[in-house]
């Protein structure tokens, strides 16, 4: 049995200290746990500020901080770039390492 644990990342969130949600049964449980850690990861790059924060043709969605958006001219090397920071400046203001979703090829 595996479980993910979502610590309290944020002082003025009104959540337990820690919460251990289940990866059994359903897929829907699953899509549940993901929906919680992505909903955890876009406040915390919210809050951090950095929606609209961008890197040549990539940007941090005003709307959804969660989301990278290309403004039309982003490359691997701007997305790559701006996950990085994103990251790095998450890191610094929460002590909360994000994982990318995606998996990158090549060098950037």
């Amino acid at each position: 049995r595996a479980a993910i644990n979502v610590q309290k990342a944020h002082p003025e969130w009104n959540i337990v200290p820690e919460i251990m949600i289940p990866l059994v049964g359903e897929v829907k449980e699953l899509k549940y746990v993901k929906d919680v850690v992505t909903a955890v990861a876009d406040k915390l790059i919210a809050d951090a500020g950095l929606k609209g924060l961008s890197v040549g043709g990539a940007q941090v969605s005003e709307k959804h901080a969660g989301f990278l958006i290309n403004t039309g001219s982003a490359t691997a090397a701007d997305m790559y770039e701006l996950i990085n920071q994103v990251r790095t400046k998450v890191k610094e203001a929460y002590s909360v390492v994000l994982e990318p979703e995606v998996i990158f090829l090549g060098e950037f």
